[in-house]
């Protein structure tokens, strides 16, 4: 392996991050995003402890309503 994708690899997962974040700010940006009334997350972020150590959220739903400007 030539020593140059050791340093290729990092840049390319920091660029996807960055991304991400953008991504992210824009979707925030145009939406609103809310839980609905029944959620079983509505009080805290409810965890799938049946994987074992590594824990995970349940599924949780979302609602996404347009910004109007």
């Amino acid at each position: 392996m030539p020593f140059s994708l050791l340093v290729v690899v990092p840049e390319r997962i920091n660029f996807s991050l960055i991304e991400q974040r953008v991504m992210l700010c824009i979707l925030l940006r145009k939406y609103e995003v809310s839980l609905p009334a029944d959620s079983i997350h509505k009080d805290k972020l409810r965890l799938d402890r049946s994987t074992g150590p590594l824990m995970a959220p349940l599924p949780i739903h979302l609602i996404f309503k347009r910004r109007t400007e």
